[in-house]
Parts: C-alpha cells; structure tokens; sequence
C-alpha cells in the first residue's frame, strides 16, 4: 500500500466533502474544556491508567521513565502492539463490513436512546439502582480475575483461563459453537410471542427474589453430582448430565421389553416437558418420572433394564435421568422455577419451542461448547458482578416507574435489549446473516490473539484496584452526555463511518 503520510494526506483532503459539521462537534468539544466539573480532566486520568495500568497519582508521582517498555507493559495499550496488524487485516479482508455495521449502529436512532437511557440510569439517585451500579466495574474486575483460577478446573482442555476458553470455542475456532446454536436459539427468539413473554417472566422471577440467586445455583448443580454431594475426581456433574440426558436423547425413542413395546415421539422433549410441568417444592421421584414419561407402562427397574437392549435409548439415560431430583433440592430451587417458567413461556409460543430447547442443548453438547461453559460457570457463578447485573435488570422492566428517560422521551426497556439479542443469532433477510456472523470476522481475530488477553486482565486488576479513575469511569458518562445532549458527536461518527471513501 502507499505511505501512511500519503494516506493520511488524502483523508484530510476527503474531509471537505464529508457532510460533518465541524463547528458541532468544535462547540461540544469546547463545552467539555469549559465545563466547571472538568470531565476532561477525569478523562485525562483515565486515559493515563489505560497506558499505565496504574492510578494517575502513582504515574505522577514516580520515578520512572515513562516511556519505559515494562513501565507500559501493565497498561492496556501496549500488549495490543501485536494485535493491531492482526485486526487492520481482519477489517481489511471484511471490506467495509464491519465500518457498515458501526455506521448503521450509530446512525439508528435507537443507539442514541440507548445512550441516553444508559446515561439516565447511571444518574440516578434511587438505591436500587445506585447499590449496585457503584460496584459494578470494580466487581467485574474481580470477576476476570477468577476465571483465571485453574484450581477447580475439571476439564481437562482448560487452559486455566476459562473466560479465554469460552471465547475460543464460541467465537474464534473453525464452527464455532454460537453458529451451531443459532438456529435453534432463533427459532424461540424470533417468535414474537416468546419476545413478549420473556419480559413479564423475567419480571415475575425478580420479583419472587428468584432471578438473582440463579448463579449461584448453576454454580452448585456444575459442582456437584446427582446426588448433591461434591464431585469426585472424572466424576459427571449435574449439570453435565441434564444437558446430556438431552443431547443424545434428542429423538424418537421405540423399545420392546420381552413381549410389550412402549414409544416416545422424543424423550428429550417428553422430559422438559414433564419439567414444565413440575410445582415447585413438590418431590418428584425418579420412578415416578420414569411412569410418566412411558404412560405409567415401564417401572423404574424396568427401564435400566430396557436401556441395555434398546438402541433408540442412550447408555446413560437412566444415570442422566437422576438429575431430576436433582434440580428438586432445596440448593437449586430457584434454577427449577427459571426452568419451568422458560419452558412455559417457549411451550406457548405461536408454536411450541420445547423441541427447539431440545435442539439448542443437543448443538451446544455436540459443539463441544459445555466443558468451557461449565468451567466458566463454576468460576464466576458466586461473584458478585453477576449479582449487581441482576439486580438493576429488573429496573428495565418499567424505566418509566423509576425516573427513567431516554432524554425526556421513553426510555429503551427490557424488551429492547432482548431485541438486540434476537439480532445476535436471527438471520437477517437483507443480508442473509446473523449479527454474529457480521461482527465474528474482525471480533475472531482479535480474540485469538494472547495479547487481547493480557489488556484483559490489566483492565481487570486496574479496575479491582481502589481508587482508580477507571473503576469509577460510569460516573462520567452523564456528565460526558449532558455536554451533547443532541448527540452531536454520534452523527458526526456514524457520517464519517459511512463515507467508503475515507
């Protein structure tokens, strides 16, 4: 290619005719250097802890050379030098893909609602609100930082950092495993009548101080085997044996024992069903399960047996099938009543999505992408990060109800923020792919490379680190959006990224 001068040369040429308004952008920009609670002044900071990875007065106050290659090794700019190249290729090799995307993003009018929405939210003064958005990042710092704890790693592909791991079996490897869930994750998604569901569900569940112990509870059915006691070394757990009762049981199910035959139309979908239908506190046996998914035909006994002689059947069901009284126990109590309100809300779609649930489990199971998801569960599912998201989740519900505005009109809700996620795995018509599919060229790349992670785990141990203009970077986001409220700025980027030219 030419020179970066010649390069750089031509784009200021282009900029003439771009349609930006430079005197916009200059008068926000002025108002930020004249605004009496010097927000640059907290960016500045926040920028030196980004190259440092230390707090600002530290920097300041030490003796060092700051241009020093280990004084920048704990920031998070220089362990990206590597990955530069590696993402300018990817972005290169995508065409303006990816520069499309980021201009139809910021020139929606729904990514400014959401930007002022997100700035109303973090202006509030209400506790439930403010309790655990103040925490926030430095409670995700220290969240990254245990999934960088090998000591219960069970799996025997953990690399000892099970966020990295997920990465690379969901995004970055060849058939990664969200392309292999998507279809069956679409399916329940793109029924608007599950859409609308999932709001009140959700809703409901807080309510019922449900939704925030889910974690941990995951955490514990990934810790522990059938029957509840901690898992011995190449023991199966729980949460292992539920997703495989449906992976390989995902099909029709015809057994002759001596002279009766009984058949199930699919075994995994007769099993979620009858969890469907399960009330919460009420104890249902193995054998009793067993009974209602043959009619009342087959004992308990007479199905182990039937498992050796019947190929439709797999090896484990009956072991697998265990796991019912499982996620009956007091310890994962509020996991069954997520489980059982989901299923509901997917059974009474425009059409039943149960199998779909099915077929979700038996991609993620088949794709390989349980063991890291599972490691990555039992690491983070107590931390207190997860706690604070499901907390002010509920908030989005009804913004209305707690001052909550997007600039005066209504604000973006839950059900806006489920829309995204639809996005992620739906096939869009236009383009013939998912959102995954249209973000995976450049984000794969860049998640593959060692040095994406080391910025990782800087930011997490700068944001765990008290007193850090980073830890507490939420606080400047209404002040930054109430010095362009019109979201100048915005369009001014979105014009910019649509120009093919520069």
């Amino acid at each position: 290619g030419d020179p970066i001068g010649i390069e750089l040369a031509r784009v200021i040429n282009h900029l003439p005719e771009v349609d930006i308004d430079p005197f916009a952008v200059g008068g926000v920009l002025l108002d930020a250097l004249n605004a009496p609670d010097r927000p640059v002044d907290e960016l500045l900071d926040a920028a030196t802890e980004a190259i440092y990875g230390w707090r600002t007065a530290e920097v300041r106050a030490a003796s060092m050379t700051r241009d020093d290659p280990d004084a920048l090794s704990a920031g998070l700019l220089a362990p990206l030098r590597p990955v530069v190249p590696v993402a300018a290729t990817a972005l290169l090799a995508d065409g303006t893909g990816a520069l499309d995307l980021a201009g139809d993003t910021l020139a929606d009018p729904e990514a400014g609602e959401w930007v002022l929405t997100v700035s109303s939210v973090l202006s509030s003064e209400e506790p439930e609100i403010t309790q655990p958005i103040e925490p926030l990042l430095a409670d995700l710092g220290v969240m990254v930082r245990e999934t960088r704890t090998p000591g219960n790693d069970r799996w025997d592909g953990a690399s000892g950092d099970s966020l990295r791991d997920v990465a690379d079996f969901f995004v970055v490897r060849d058939n990664p495993v969200v392309d292999e869930i998507s279809p069956a994750v679409a399916d329940m998604l793109g029924d608007d009548v599950v859409l609308d569901a999932l709001v009140p569900m959700i809703d409901e569940l807080a309510a019922g101080n449900h939704l925030v112990p889910l974690p941990p509870e995951l955490g514990w059915l990934a810790s522990v085997d059938t029957d509840g006691t901690p898992l011995q070394p190449a023991e199966i757990s729980a949460l292992t044996r539920f997703v495989r009762l449906l992976a390989d049981n995902n099909h029709e199910v015809d057994c002759q024992i001596l002279f009766f035959r009984w058949q199930l139309p699919n075994l995994a979908v007769s099993t979620l069903e009858l969890i469907a239908d399960m009330e919460p506190g009420e104890v249902v046996d193995l054998a009793s399960v067993i009974e209602s998914l043959t009619g009342n035909f087959v004992g308990e006994l007479a199905f182990e047996a039937a498992i050796a002689t019947c190929p439709t059947i797999s090896p484990t069901a009956y072991d697998d099938l265990q796991v019912l009284e499982t996620i009956q126990m007091p310890e994962s109590e509020d996991v069954l009543v997520g489980v059982v309100s989901l299923l509901q809300v997917l059974k009474h779609g425009q059409v039943d999505h149960i199998p779909a649930f099915a077929d979700m489990a038996e991609a993620l199971y088949d794709a390989g992408g349980l063991e890291p998801g599972e490691e990555l569960i039992r690491d983070i599912a107590r931390e207190k990060a997860l706690t604070d998201v499901l907390t002010v989740l509920p908030v989005l519900v009804h913004p209305e109800q707690h001052g909550i505005t997007a600039g005066g009109h209504p604000a973006n809700d839950l059900a806006d923020l489920l829309g995204i996620v639809r996005w992620f795995f739906v096939v869009d018509p236009e383009t013939q792919m998912t959102g995954f599919q249209r973000t995976r060229p450049w984000m794969a790349p860049v998640l593959g490379e060692d040095g994406t992670w080391v910025t990782i785990g800087n930011l997490a141990r700068t944001l765990d680190t008290p007193g850090t203009q980073l830890s507490r970077s939420l606080e400047l986001v209404p002040v930054l959006v109430d010095l362009d409220p019109d979201l100048v700025l915005l369009d001014q980027i979105a014009t910019v990224l649509h120009d093919d030219e520069l």
